[in-house]
């Protein structure tokens, strides 16, 4: 019994991995297509071929516009060890953030806030509502304009 439920859980795992580098790619793809931004500068913590990229489950996706004299200011807020990233790494389930500047345009940033899932973000930011909006009231003078992208989940898939 044991020989068999190894069998079915190396299955699993190979399907899994399968599925997670389909979406990878599809995620990587639309990423591709926003303007100015080149396959090869996708982060690669959406690879499905390191530890984070086989965890992630959920992406917070924000556009950044930054006047040129606050990019100093806005890359130590908003990078992987700036004020946003030490506020989620208290969260459960938070896994990361990756911040990309345009090359075409260097007033134009991405982040990528990196989640096991969407249920984590939501708990933690309901959780944390205050110090959120405290976070981004002081962020705000950095940039002249942000928005949300979107919000993106790998597909569950049944069988």
């Amino acid at each position: 019994m044991a020989k068999h439920e190894n069998e079915v859980l190396n299955s699993r795992e190979t399907l899994l991995t399968a599925e997670v580098a389909e979406e990878t790619q599809r995620t990587q793809s639309k990423l591709a297509e926003i303007p100015h931004i080149a396959k090869d500068k996708v982060p690669k913590a959406l690879s499905s071929g390191n530890a984070l990229g086989r965890k992630v489950g959920f992406v917070v996706l924000w556009e950044f516009r930054v006047a040129p004299r606050k990019r100093r200011a806005f890359e130590r807020a908003y990078g992987p060890n700036g004020n946003w990233a030490t506020f989620f790494r208290k969260g459960k389930g938070y896994l990361g953030t990756e911040l990309v500047r345009d090359d075409q345009d260097a007033g134009r940033y991405l982040t990528l806030d990196f989640w096991q899932s969407r249920k984590h973000y939501e708990n933690f930011t309901k959780q944390n509502r205050k110090r959120y909006q405290s976070i981004d009231e002081k962020c705000e003078a950095l940039t002249t304009s942000e928005s949300e992208i979107g919000q993106f989940s790998r597909p569950l898939r049944r069988s």
